[in-house]
């Protein structure tokens, strides 16, 4: 269904629309739902926001509503950002959690309580990692979404950097 989303006429989206709803597993609804909304009418967009909002999956409730908000009336977009934001913010992975609310970058107006929920999710993390593998504390360094300029001051990512490389000379990773 997802491959064939471009394809479909109004009718048959609409078929897949309904199917999806009936979905036990949320994420194959979510991707469902992903897939179509950019092929709908505004009226089956709505349903499309019906449907997200009643995922019980924070993480797949969050992800179909921040991308499928271009797509939504100006009327329901607000709402439907703001069931993301709150969605994404209860994540309990907090590094999902980061990267869950660093998609909201793009289409959210002001940035600076999101900016600062990122922050807080980034370290909760760090500071949950104590006794992890050096691998999984600084694979999420590599996630570009999280560390630009829009959420770090260069400066702080510059400090980021040098410390990474500190670390890797110690460890002899380079």
């Amino acid at each position: 269904m997802i491959a064939l989303a471009p394809h479909l006429t109004i009718d048959l989206l609409q078929q897949g629309l309904i199917g999806a709803t009936t979905f036990q597993i949320e994420e194959y609804r979510a991707d469902i739902l992903q897939a179509l909304a950019p092929h709908l009418t505004r009226e089956l967009l709505s349903q499309v926001l019906n449907v997200a909002l009643a995922i019980q999956d924070k993480a797949h409730k969050a992800r179909i509503l921040v991308a499928r908000s271009p797509y939504l009336a100006e009327s329901v977009r607000s709402q439907a950002l703001a069931h993301g934001l709150e969605a994404a913010s209860t994540i309990q992975a907090e590094n999902y959690q980061a990267w869950m609310l660093a998609s909201f970058l793009p289409v959210i107006d002001d940035l600076s309580i999101l900016i600062r929920k990122i922050r807080q999710a980034l370290t909760g993390y760090l500071l949950a990692s104590e006794g992890q593998q050096r691998e999984s504390i600084l694979e999420i360094f590599a996630e570009e979404t999280l560390f630009t300029p829009k959420i770090f001051s260069s400066t702080i990512l510059e400090a980021i950097a040098r410390h990474i490389i500190e670390i890797c000379n110690e460890w002899q990773w380079v």
